[in-house]
């Protein structure tokens, strides 16, 4: 509740500030302040905001949770304008970053394997982006990703350059501008039934012979 009432305090007097710059701007410095409080405001609200996500992560153990924190906070912090998308999957808890609200408009994600535990960073379609490390895996005409292990070991400048690239390649799949839309989590779909986890399905059968 303090955090919540710390970030708001801080968003509003944030905005009273920006509201005196604006009016002091002229016209093309205006547009241009607009732009940086638009994408500050964003990157705030979309990092602080994690009800969303926070309840499919619980199935998760903790250093999986982990990892999904703060590969989104390393999204989120590059590209406050996207919009994260959100797929409660059979196999995997999916999340892209997408410039519309559409999965054909995602540049990258991570996924979190249900059964394996694996996480995923991904690039939907990495098969189009110049991997000049080859870092990339996946043998489809489309998907490629790379597996997450300890955040030190996370090649973060590489997967930026990748990340910049798969960017370019989403915008040029948007026929209509107007779909472009800013700083939204969108809970996109949910499947019924869930794969169980390798570990779960072990302990679980492990209790059972006991008995």
């Amino acid at each position: 509740m303090a955090s919540i009432f710390i970030s708001n305090f801080f968003l509003a007097d944030f905005a009273g500030f920006a509201v005196f710059i604006l009016q002091e701007a002229g016209s093309s410095q205006r547009r241009i302040l607009t732009l940086y409080v638009l994408s500050f405001v964003n990157l705030i609200m979309a990092k602080s905001d994690g009800k969303i996500l926070s309840p499919y992560l619980k199935a998760f153990p903790a250093d999986v949770r982990e990892k999904a924190t703060w590969i989104r906070e390393f999204i989120w912090e590059l590209y406050p304008d996207a919009n994260e998308l959100i797929y409660d999957n059979y196999n995997a808890l999916a999340v892209g970053w997408s410039l519309t609200d559409r999965l054909g408009h995602t540049f990258c994600s991570f996924a979190l394997g249900r059964s394996s535990h694996n996480v995923h960073f991904g690039f939907y379609y990495g098969a189009e982006l110049n991997d000049t490390k080859g870092i990339l895996l996946g043998e489809g005409n489309q998907y490629r990703y790379i597996l997450v292990g300890k955040r030190a070991d996370f090649p973060e400048a590489y997967i930026k350059k990748l990340m910049k690239d798969a960017y370019r390649v989403s915008l040029s799949k948007v026929n209509d501008q107007k779909q472009i839309i800013n700083g939204e989590t969108i809970f996109k779909s949910a499947s019924d039934t869930k794969r169980v986890s390798k570990k779960t399905s072990t302990s679980t059968r492990s209790k059972k012979a006991k008995k």
